[in-house]
């Protein structure tokens, strides 16, 4: 069994971590995971995560922003948020764009006159 996580500073394009029926008691070794990108995490049925359900939710979800999937339960409501957000992030990546176009199409036509 492991009992704590620890050397996966470096796995910086982690995108799952499947740790469940381990013996991991304690969020310290957590901070070892640097990925960004991290989308699930299942630590079911370790201590942290029988001892207090809604601490590990609560702390698993404020350390890992990117995450779609704790355990078995997918995480809907917060895949719908990063949807949202990216959708409204290339929305104003296209309306700056447009805009910068606008405004060189002004400064040419000024330069023409």
């Amino acid at each position: 069994f492991i009992k704590k996580l620890e050397n996966l500073q470096n796995a910086k394009q982690l995108k799952e971590l499947w740790m469940n029926d381990n013996k991991i008691d304690t969020f310290d070794g957590l901070n070892c995971i640097t990925s960004n990108i991290i989308e699930t995490i299942y630590l079911e049925r370790n201590p942290i995560q029988l001892n207090d359900p809604q601490k590990y939710k609560q702390q698993i979800l404020s350390a890992f922003p990117s995450l779609i999937q704790l355990d078995a339960l997918p995480l809907m409501s917060r895949l719908r948020a990063n949807k949202i957000e990216s959708t409204i992030q290339f929305k104003d990546n296209k309306d700056n764009h447009n805009d910068d176009n606008n405004k060189s199409n002004e400064n040419d036509s000024v330069s023409n006159v």
